[in-house]
């Protein structure tokens, strides 16, 4: 009777072992096989994709501390490094999909296909790119001598309607010191605007309204 094993190899996986062999004489015992497949890796980088063109250029950093999921063949998470980059390591063979956990204020610009690795491939590149929304705020005041500027002694105004249109709509009411925040803003163009109030007349800004931009 006899007990056949392999000597293992770092990086590899054992798949198939034969069983035991009992052998009477003369027998030529055949196809007593071993099979293992090499380990597979999955790396990539989260990065701050500053002009959300979906594409990592020279001036996006990666981000820290962003947890990424892997699930498919095998199921585990890890958080990208100080450099953005994360990796996973002694996978088997399979297709696996990769997911990053979301972050309030963040607006997810790319994300990897789904992954297909065979026996030792190290699967590279798989990126993701986020921009941080904007903001945007400010204050609606009793200009009590109506010139148009914010003096002392001049307090805000409660419960008015700010609104912003553009890339996005949306709206705020101001809160007891008058002021008001609109967040999570794609990037783009908007125009600020308020729902003036009967017995009141606004004096700035002169055209009615705020142009803002929203990018890098």
């Amino acid at each position: 009777t006899y007990t056949l094993s392999e000597g293992s190899q770092n990086g590899w996986q054992q798949t198939e072992s034969p069983d035991a062999v009992t052998a009477a004489s003369g027998m030529n015992v055949t196809g007593q096989d071993f099979g293992n497949f090499q380990s597979v890796s999955i790396s990539g980088m989260k990065f701050n994709d500053l002009n959300g063109n979906g594409v990592k250029d020279t001036n996006d950093i990666g981000l820290s501390g962003w947890k990424i999921y892997l699930s498919g063949t095998s199921s585990d998470s890890t958080l990208t490094d100080t450099n953005g980059e994360y990796t996973f390591t002694a996978l088997g063979p399979g297709t696996y999909t990769l997911s990053e956990g979301s972050q309030n204020g963040w607006q997810q610009t790319e994300s990897p296909d789904a992954v297909t690795a065979a026996s030792g491939m190290n699967v590279t590149g798989r990126d993701f790119g986020n921009y941080e929304l904007g903001i945007i705020t400010g204050i609606k005041f009793n200009d009590a001598n109506g010139n148009g500027v914010k003096e002392t002694g001049e307090n805000g105004i409660v419960n008015w309607t700010i609104r912003v249109s553009g890339t996005k709509v949306d709206s705020a009411t101001t809160d007891t010191n008058g002021v008001y925040t609109i967040m999570e803003l794609p990037q783009g163009s908007y125009t600020v605007s308020e729902d003036v109030q009967n017995d009141w007349k606004q004096t700035y800004p002169e055209s009615g309204t705020h142009s803002v931009s929203i990018d890098t």
